[in-house]
C-alpha cells in the first residue's frame, strides 16, 4: 500500500517511519511550499489511492484542497489529522468524505492500525 502524507509534524512522520520499517507499505512525504496549488499538483501527481493530510500544514486551505482533490479524484481515500478540535471544523471536513478524522495528539499506534485495516478491506474488496 502506498501512501502519500502532507505533514511536517515530526511525531507523524517518526510514527510513519517505523511503520514502514515493519510493514510493506510505502509512503511519499510532502514537506515543501505549504502553497494549495503546490500541495493539490504533488497529490494528483502521484495518483494513489490514499493520502494523510495535516490540517496543521496547510492552515486555512485545507477544506479548500480536500474538496478540490475530491472532485478531481472521488477515489482518494483521505486520512484527516489535525489538532484543532473545533466543531466548526469538523462540520466543514466531515461532509467532504473523509476517511479518518484524527485530532492530535493521538495515540501512538492508531494512525498504524488504520492504515492496516484500510489495507486489508481494499484487498478483501479487490479480491
Amino acid at each position: 500500500m502506498r501512501v502519500i502524507t502532507v505533514s511536517d509534524d515530526k511525531t507523524v512522520l517518526s510514527e510513519l517511519e517505523l511503520l514502514k520499517k515493519n510493514t510493506s507499505f510505502q509512503f511519499d512525504y510532502y514537506t515543501g511550499s505549504r502553497n494549495s496549488l503546490d500541495v493539490i499538483s504533488f497529490l494528483f501527481l502521484k495518483q494513489q489511492g490514499y493520502a494523510i493530510i495535516d490540517n496543521d500544514f496547510l492552515k486555512n486551505d485545507t477544506v479548500k484542497v480536500i474538496s478540490l482533490l475530491k472532485q478531481l479524484n472521488d477515489q482518494l481515500n483521505i486520512l484527516f489529522i489535525t489538532s484543532d478540535n473545533s466543531v466548526a471544523l469538523g462540520r466543514e471536513i466531515c461532509p467532504l468524505g473523509v476517511l479518518l478524522y484524527l485530532i492530535k495528539p493521538f495515540e501512538y499506534g492508531t494512525l498504524k492500525e488504520a492504515l492496516i485495516s484500510f489495507n486489508k478491506v481494499g484487498t478483501q474488496l479487490t479480491d
